[in-house]
């Protein structure tokens, strides 16, 4: 059985990932999401194998940051529950729709964005590279 809690430590954050967050994610960034309580923890027999973490932006738009799941774990169903979980948390403040995105190469990302039903929006170049877009109403996720 899976359990879904908030993240109380960065020792939570850093074991999804086998011991070290990505440097990719600033010590910042963590810090940060974790003071606002925005990072939900997937947990099996008190080992944390998933993780989701979401931001606000511009104080009206619930953005999903990032989908993380162990390998081992995938394709259980985790990543959907975090998200459920996450869908609501955002709509119990009072908010409609979720907004999410991937990298254009990230194959992955995009099924699983299909497949709970997200919304296809634009692409934008960013600096990084192209970023697709999705939206999704929260009541569609509960």
């Amino acid at each position: 059985m899976v359990e879904i809690i908030k993240a109380q430590s960065r020792e939570e954050i850093d074991a999804v990932f086998d011991g070290e967050a990505p440097h990719l994610h600033p010590d910042e960034f963590w810090e940060t999401r974790l003071f606002e309580k925005r990072i939900l923890i997937a947990k099996h027999k008190g080992k944390s194998i998933g993780l989701l973490s979401y931001t606000i932006w511009w104080g009206n738009t619930p953005f999903l940051e990032l989908v993380h799941v162990q390998d081992g774990f995938q394709r259980q169903g985790i990543a959907k529950k975090l998200l459920k979980e996450a869908a609501i948390e955002i709509q119990s403040k009072t908010f409609k729709t979720l907004i999410s995105s991937c990298e254009t190469f990230n194959n992955d990302s995009h099924l699983f964005h299909k497949a709970t039903g997200f919304e296809q929006l634009k692409t934008l170049k960013l600096p990084h590279g192209e970023e697709q877009f999705y939206s999704i109403s929260l009541e569609k996720l509960i």
